[in-house]
């Protein structure tokens, strides 16, 4: 709440563990307009389930390497919007950050938009004994560094959030729900 209070809208981020889905819920629950960042999966019947899924609580979608992406993040930015992002997927392009000791690929857009002022919420989602419960907790937004060099305050705050991930994967790391390979195979 205090991040919104900027009114430059907010980028809650989150990584695949407990129930990350449940994020647009939470968002809406908490009576705040929200879209999110996302890959297609490449299985079709999947991609279509999925979005419609999402589309009950979000105000829209956006594919992560469609052009229109970031003007589209800077509007909804400027009607104090939330964007929700699951960062810790493996790309093929972005940064290289350290993720559990290994340089990991890392997406840079939104620490991009966070040097404009966009606050970066970590969103811990753990799932309870239940299986249907969560406890969700709020992180307070990252440091934005300032050091005058753009592509170093972009690995920090990338660096921060990625400390953040290891440490709830390592409280919870049952829940952390990943195939992919995250590293480099050379790093292998």
């Amino acid at each position: 709440q205090n991040a919104l209070k900027q009114n430059k809208g907010v980028i809650i981020a989150t990584a695949h563990l407990g129930g990350w889905e449940i994020c647009g819920a939470v968002i809406r629950h908490l009576g705040q307009k929200a879209f999110a960042i996302y890959s297609r999966p490449n299985n079709p019947f999947l991609a279509n389930f999925l979005y419609k899924r999402r589309q009950k609580h979000l105000q829209c979608q956006l594919e992560k390497d469609a052009p229109e992406t970031p003007m589209h993040m800077m509007r909804s930015f400027k009607k104090n919007m939330t964007c929700v992002i699951v960062s810790d997927q493996k790309f093929n392009k972005g940064i290289s950050v350290p993720f559990f000791g290994k340089d990991a690929l890392c997406a840079e857009g939104f620490a991009r938009f966070s040097k404009r002022g966009v606050p970066v919420v970590p969103l811990q989602i753990i799932r309870q004994d239940d299986g249907v419960s969560f406890e969700c907790i709020f992180h307070p937004p990252l440091n934005n560094p300032d050091t005058g060099d753009n592509d170093q305050d972009t690995y920090n705050l990338i660096l921060q959030l990625n400390q953040h991930y290891e440490k709830w994967i390592t409280q919870n790391p049952d829940q952390y729900v990943w195939i992919h390979k995250r590293w480099d195979r050379d790093l292998y």
